[in-house]
Formats: structure tokens, sequence, C-alpha cells
């Protein structure tokens, strides 16, 4: 995730997390839950399911599926405008679900110490060709940020699509 180079190493490792990060990276995590739970009411909408039979159905899409779901759909009825939309949505979607995942599915190690702006995070993979090494990943906090407000816009985009859709099925 970063451009420049940093040396990862435990050595270089605060295993401290401060406040500021914390909150930033629940932030993300809550702004991409909330994405996540627009879109998914926009398919069950969109395909005339109940909440209970849309929630069975979609429960593990990730959401890049569900809003290429949503994009087809708008093209089958005839929202082309929407769905180039849509595709734009799911492109930019990719560029910004790297700090999301790695925050839920990866431990926190803490920040670099010679740049604290930097979290530190072992997501528990090996580094192929690399025995007895694990992979670790430097994020920003500006690109925590920059994501977050990325799924807030997304989410309020995806809210105007939902109330599309409840106009449109009366």
């Amino acid at each position: 995730m970063t451009s420049r180079p940093l040396d990862l190493s435990p050595e270089h490792t605060a295993f401290v997390i401060h406040r500021e990060a914390k909150l930033a990276m629940i932030d993300l995590v809550l702004a991409a839950a909330r994405f996540d739970t627009m879109i998914t009411g926009c398919l069950v909408l969109g395909f005339g399911m109940s909440l209970d039979q849309g929630s069975i159905l979609l429960e593990n899409f990730d959401v890049s599926t569900k809003v290429l779901k949503l994009k087809k759909l708008c093209l089958h009825s005839g929202e082309s405008r929407r769905a180039q939309r849509l595709g734009k949505l799911k492109k930019a979607l990719e560029r910004h679900s790297h700090a999301r995942n790695t925050i839920a599915h990866a431990t926190c190690a803490g920040t670099h110490k010679l740049d604290p702006s930097f979290l530190i995070f072992s997501p528990a993979r090996a580094f192929v060709g690399r025995p007895s090494e694990m992979e670790l990943v430097a994020i920003p906090l500006d690109v925590i940020r920059s994501d977050t407000r990325f799924y807030h816009r997304s989410a309020q985009r995806a809210a105007r699509i939902y109330d599309f859709l409840v106009a449109r099925r009366g």
C-alpha cells in the first residue's frame, strides 16, 4: 500500500495502536458495513424479495458481487445510465477495499517507529519462497481516512438508489 519502502521488520514496529488509529479503523469498518447494507437493501428491493428471503440469498456475497448484480439488474431494467455508474462504483470499490479488508481480516501489530502514520498489519500469510517469514502490510492513516470518505459517499449514493427503488415499487 505504501509507495515508499518501509522496513517492516519487527524491530521497526511500535507494538502500540493509538486511539486516533483505532477510531480511524472503526470508522472505516462501520462505513463499509453501512455501504454493504445499503447495496443489499437495493438488491432485495430490486429483485422484489422480502428482507428474510434477501438475507438468505445474499448472506455470503461480497459487496463487489452485490454491486455487480445490481448493475446487471439495472441493465436488464433499461437503466443503462445507472448501470454505468454502478460499473464505475465497482471499479472504485476495488481500489478502496484493501485497507478495509486488511483491518477486518489481519492483526494490527502497531505503528511504524520511524513513521507512526503507518499502521502495520500481519495478515497471517507466508512470503512465498521465503521460509520462516510472514507477510506484513503497512497502511497509512491517510488511506484509511480516504477510504472511509469513499464508503460514506458510496453509501449515500446507494441510499439514493434505494429511494428510487422504493418509489418505483410504489
